[in-house]
């Protein structure tokens, strides 16, 4: 099967890394690509820097899409809608402004993937994801109750003892967790767009309707590069607020799904099976990768951009 395909990237204050992050999304994108940056509350140069990407590159579609300091999942809505799901299938690749895709032929990997799974794929991961665990059922529940962790060898690793998923390989889990996800316009069609009511905790809400649709959601081990530095942290004051919404969002799932979760952890069935979709060669350092781009280019690219102020 043929997809079209769009990619959205959720950007926050990283024009220090935007220039790569579009450089990676053309080196996968193909002829009817369409790229959603969603401009979200940014103060610093990443306009600027889109611009001249598109400038430079006028073969690419690049639409911008502006929301004022929202919740990731309000932007990945909003360029979600955009599109019109009818008509050519569709494969939303979302990722967030600190994510290079390095995969030029990610595109018909995921083609391959869709199209082995055609009837029954919901959201893919190609960072980590795991199973929905029967703690989750009790009020005491952790915020994430996920286990069978697994991640793929282009991550940097949720915990000591995670399972590595070798490059051109897919495994079913119940719960894709972002970014980068990759989001099909026939799942969008079946369950609709991502609940905006639990943000936060959108990945394992959204994953448990595609499951009770008859979807299935996994993980799958693409060539991205996104070191753990890049990410911005929370201070300890907005990590408390993020738990603190995140524990209400969960009491919100379990009573909106308190009819369906008993019979879900009763009769799901568990695939073990890791499917091959694509031959790549054993990568023997996994998770860690040196960035090409070294501090001292980055300094004089930041310099750069002062003086053009």
């Amino acid at each position: 099967m043929k997809y079209s395909f769009n990619y959205i990237i959720t950007i926050h204050n990283k024009e220090h890394l935007i220039n790569d992050v579009l450089a990676g999304i053309k080196n996968c994108a193909s002829q009817d690509s369409k790229i959603y940056p969603v401009l979200d509350g940014c103060t610093d140069n990443s306009e600027q820097i889109i611009d001249e990407f598109s400038l430079n590159n006028p073969e690419l579609e690049i639409i911008k899409i502006y929301e004022n300091d929202v919740h990731e999942l309000r932007a990945i809505n909003a360029a979600l809608k955009k599109n019109s799901y009818n008509g050519k299938p569709q494969l939303n690749i979302i990722l967030q402004d600190d994510v290079v895709l390095n995969d030029k032929f990610l595109e018909n990997h995921l083609e391959k993937l869709f199209s082995n799974f055609v009837d029954v794929l919901g959201v893919v991961s190609l960072r980590h994801g795991g199973d929905l665990s029967s703690f989750l059922l009790k009020k005491e529940s952790s915020i994430f109750p996920i286990r069978n962790y697994i991640e793929t060898v282009f991550g940097h690793g949720v915990s000591g003892n995670i399972k590595d998923l070798e490059e051109g390989c897919f495994v079913f889990r119940d719960v894709a967790i972002k970014s980068p996800i990759c989001i099909s316009s026939q799942l969008i069609n079946k369950i609709g767009f991502p609940d905006e009511v639990y943000q936060p905790w959108d990945d394992i809400a959204y994953c448990y309707k595609a499951l009770q649709n008859g979807c299935r959601n996994g993980v799958l081990s693409a060539n991205f590069i996104s070191e753990k530095e890049w990410g911005t942290m929370r201070n300890k004051k907005q990590q408390q607020k993020h738990d603190d919404i995140v524990i209400k969002n969960l009491k919100t799932f379990r009573k909106l799904n308190a009819a369906t979760l008993d019979d879900f952890f009763t009769k799901r069935r568990i695939d073990k099976n890791i499917y091959r979709i694509w031959d790549a060669p054993k990568i023997s350092k996994p998770r860690y990768f040196i960035y090409a781009k070294s501090i001292i280019s980055q300094t004089l690219y930041k310099t750069k951009l002062i003086f053009k102020k």
